[in-house]
């Protein structure tokens, strides 16, 4: 956990880094930050970081890494240190929030704050919301809150006004490509990776694991295969993908997107270099062949249909049956 303690470990986020360490510098700290960006692109490492900061002993250069507090931290027992996160990766409680306030009001044990990360805060509970606003409406001495959210649009706006608001934002593809090839990937995978992360460097690196791009191979050998028209496996595909979580499949739907999009540039004439999925390019000329622009148009429309629905809790199984009847009837030129 050494590198969550270090400055230059946050790529791609130099501007906000900056306004931190200023911050820090000056003693102007806000009692309440807001984080909001996309999922992946170092927000909970930066929070981190700014929070061993505060808690830092050294004199210069926080944090340190080295002193009793960053020790703590890495350990994860640092008495004046806290992380609130969702339960069971659902909603934060009003319960969990009510913890925070009553540890709030305690004076820091080791040094001059008190430092609590909300991690997806757009998450809370409607209580635990105005719980929350409370404490930020009258904030204790020397108590900092970091909230982390991806989706600003969820939270009260109330709590918004009382945070200084931090944006994170993803990195374009070549700089991103550039660093994952510094840090020993080929060019041809770190390429394929940053695109599909949208320039997200922590979720180009959970697609460079072992299976980091299942996911995106099952829509497209799914999407190969309508080709077919075999209404059979239609039936066996839908009920394979019910078996799977709810958010497995609407990143499914998200690489159908991708793909879709993909062969799109392809038969509009555009260069293969605007591709998100560089490594699949014999295979999506390939389904050119089988695709004229109004229908994959339509094929968009269709797929972006299933995942509002999905969204909205509908029936996974029917839902994908049904899309996927669409696509193979578009596809015959329907």
């Amino acid at each position: 956990m050494n590198d969550l303690l270090e400055w230059n470990s946050v790529i791609g986020q130099g501007k906000t880094v900056q306004i931190l360490r200023n911050m820090l510098f000056t003693g102007r700290m806000p009692h309440a930050l807001l984080f909001v960006g996309p999922d992946g692109v170092g927000k909970m490492k930066t929070a981190l970081i700014t929070a061993a900061a505060l808690l830092c002993h050294a004199k210069e250069n926080q944090p340190c890494g080295q002193c009793a507090s960053c020790l703590k931290i890495r350990q994860g027992v640092h008495p004046d240190f806290s992380i609130v996160q969702p339960v069971e990766a659902s909603s934060i409680k009003i319960e969990q929030i009510r913890a925070v306030q009553q540890a709030a009001v305690m004076a820091p044990y080791l040094g001059q704050y008190k430092v609590c990360i909300i991690e997806a805060a757009e998450t809370m509970t409607t209580q635990a919301a105005n719980s929350l606003l409370k404490v930020l409406e009258e904030p204790a001495v020397n108590v900092v809150f970091m909230l982390i959210a991806s989706r600003r649009h969820l939270l009260l706006d109330t709590i918004i006004s009382r945070c200084r608001v931090m944006r994170f934002k993803p990195i374009d593809w070549g700089t991103l490509t550039e660093i994952l090839v510094k840090q020993g990937i080929s060019p041809e995978r770190a390429e394929v990776a940053a695109r599909l992360a949208g320039g997200r460097i922590g979720m180009a690196h959970e697609l460079l694991t072992s299976d980091g791009l299942a996911i995106r191979d099952k829509a497209a050998n799914i999407l190969f295969a309508l080709v077919e028209n075999n209404m059979s496996r239609v039936w066996n595909i839908a009920a394979e993908l019910d078996k799977n979580n709810r958010q497995e499949v609407l990143l499914l739907l998200k690489y159908f997107i991708f793909l879709m999009r993909d062969i799109i540039m392809l038969l509009v004439g555009r260069e293969e270099e605007v591709l998100f999925n560089l490594d699949l390019v014999k295979e999506l000329n390939e389904q050119c062949r089988y695709w004229q622009e109004k229908q994959v148009l339509a094929a968009l429309d269709e797929i972006m249909l299933a995942r509002r629905a999905l969204e909205a809790n509908a029936n996974i199984r029917l839902t994908m049956e049904a899309m996927l009847i669409k696509l193979i009837d578009l596809m015959k030129g329907g």
